[in-house]
């Protein structure tokens, strides 16, 4: 484990947002919001540097604690997306229609 120093405002900032985005933990949330900026950098490339299977389990998790807050799925939906797994996607995209946009 390491350490890295940062403004209180940041901090402040940073715990807000985990916070409001359902972690419990921030140096989970920073871990997590970290491990997505490399991966953007790499493209998706560098696999090994981030722990894919962690951010969907987290994601998943979220959906299963809040199934009615939209930007879970929204979020979950983007990140299959941004590692090319179509057919997951496709499976959210329609988890998202039939839940939030069905008629009634």
């Amino acid at each position: 484990m390491k350490t890295i120093i940062i403004s209180n405002n940041l901090y402040d900032n940073l715990h807000r947002l985990s916070n409001d985005s359902g972690y419990n933990n921030l140096d989970e949330f920073a871990n997590f919001v970290l491990g997505e900026v490399v991966t953007s950098a790499y493209g998706g490339k560098e696999e090994e540097l981030t722990d894919n299977k962690e951010t969907e389990n987290h994601l998943l998790g979220l959906i299963e604690k809040n199934p009615d807050k939209k930007e879970y799925y929204v979020a979950i939906y983007n990140y299959y997306n941004s590692k090319g797994d179509h057919l997951n996607a496709g499976n959210i995209r329609v988890q998202i229609l039939n839940r939030f946009h069905s008629s009634e």
